[in-house]
């Protein structure tokens, strides 16, 4: 596991913009967390009066701490402390929501050259566009967060893009170059890392960062329905369920990779590893964990920051480059 950000506090950095019934819960919640009560603290921070819409968010933040705890990541104050610090963030007054039926939202950073896109699926309040902007924030770079409505790996068609893949990959281009952003990285969790990874290779992205993500949509009918999305994909599209490996061997020009996955869970270690035996791939097992939220994990054990900062300091791979897998 990728070491931790070892000079943030484990104490909310700021409460002071909350409303006083959040900053309480805030502060009961992380209380409740460090004493071990997490189906208590579960309870608490889904009662946090301001943002209702936020509950299945903070509710995951703090599955996430228990499983960060159980498996002795770190501390449990210090874990505790971290998600609080999280929950605070994304409590601030003044913090957007993306409308639920638009387009990309673009979060504009400006004089970077840098745009991260960020896939966020398909819900009202997406995990991604309210967390992972807490991280973007302090870094300096743009941020466009693309929603898939259908749930549909955004390979058939995205809201104010296109209705099929090239489309879509043109149009985040589009974005891109009204940006000036000469570097393109693509991030996402589970399906969504999927997509990150796909897209990845059609805008020419200097890197990847995905969380559990499965890398081949193309598995065998009878393997599929165990997987409604794959199933429903391949049913309706079956075109469009695509295996990545084979799309990054023959890439003359790849993003450098990081799949980060639970070292326990079955599925997500064989998806990224078959992976990993190519050049500029790097597969990150999170120890011990056997559940899929490995992006949650890493953001209250403290390394997810370090994991964006690695994407950050990716360079593309071209074939024909001496470049080590990994």
């Amino acid at each position: 596991m990728t070491q931790g950000e070892p000079n943030r506090p484990a104490a909310p950095e700021d409460t002071a913009g909350l409303a006083a019934e959040d900053a309480a819960a805030v502060r009961a919640v992380q209380d409740l967390m460090a004493a071990g009560n997490f189906d208590e603290a579960v309870v608490r921070a889904g009662a946090m009066a301001s943002r209702p819409e936020l509950r299945p968010i903070v509710q995951r933040l703090v599955a996430a701490c228990r499983y960060a705890k159980e498996l002795r990541f770190q501390p449990g104050a210090r874990l505790a402390g971290a998600t609080a610090t999280i929950l605070a963030d994304i409590n601030a007054p003044g913090r957007d929501l993306p409308d639920a039926t638009a387009g990309p939202l673009v979060v504009e950073r400006p004089g970077s050259d840098q745009v991260v896109f960020v896939f966020a699926g398909a819900d009202q309040a997406p995990f991604a566009h309210v967390v992972v902007q807490s991280y973007l924030k302090r870094r300096r770079c743009h941020a466009v967060y693309v929603r898939d409505p259908q749930s549909q790996f955004s390979v058939i068609g995205l809201p104010g893009l296109a209705d099929d893949l090239p489309g879509c990959i043109a149009g985040l281009r589009r974005i891109a170059d009204r940006l000036g952003a000469r570097r393109r990285f693509c991030l996402g969790y589970s399906a969504n890392g999927y997509s990150a990874l796909r897209y990845g290779l059609g805008l020419d992205a200097d890197g990847v960062l995905a969380f559990s993500p499965p890398t081949n949509l193309a598995i065998a009918p009878e393997e599929a329905r165990k997987y409604p999305m794959i199933h429903r994909l391949q049913r309706e599209r079956p075109e469009m369920a695509e295996d990545l490996l084979p799309l990054y061997a023959a890439a003359h020009r790849r993003p450098r990779v990081v799949i980060v996955y639970g070292a326990r869970n079955r599925p997500d270690s064989y998806a990224a590893r078959r992976m990993e035996g190519l050049p500029g791939f790097r597969v990150v097992p999170v120890p011990g964990l056997a559940g899929h939220d490995s992006m949650g994990v890493t953001m209250v054990s403290r390394a997810f920051g370090p994991l964006l900062d690695e994407m950050f300091a990716a360079r593309p791979v071209v074939a024909g480059e001496d470049v080590p897998a990994g």
